[in-house]
């Protein structure tokens, strides 16, 4: 079984911290790319991208700086009971089960 809190970060932990947890998740078999920004009490903060890294950086980010500065708040999830009929989302577009 894989074990996703290999992918869990803090708000105050520093970009570059952050940085090799992305990079080493796929030797464990999770998905690159992606970090999970999780409270003390082990909720969802958000999300950080190795997208979200890159584009701080070129606004002047350092990569000693906390990833709150860069992070998404308040990502949109799904849970694996989610059913048809297709989900609708804001903007007019359609996330079908199983693609999102």
């Amino acid at each position: 079984m894989l074990d996703v809190t290999k992918l869990f970060v803090r708000s105050h932990d520093s970009i570059r911290a952050v940085m090799e947890v992305i990079s080493k998740a796929p030797l464990s078999g999770l998905p690159g790319g992606i970090a999970l920004v999780m409270s003390e009490g082990g909720d969802l903060e958000g999300v950080v991208t190795d997208g979200d890294i890159r584009r701080g950086l070129l606004v002047g980010v350092s990569l000693e700086d906390p990833v709150e500065k860069i992070y998404t708040r308040d990502p949109i999830v799904f849970n694996l009971k989610m059913t048809h009929p297709p989900l609708k989302i804001e903007g007019g577009g359609i996330l079908y089960k199983g693609y999102i």
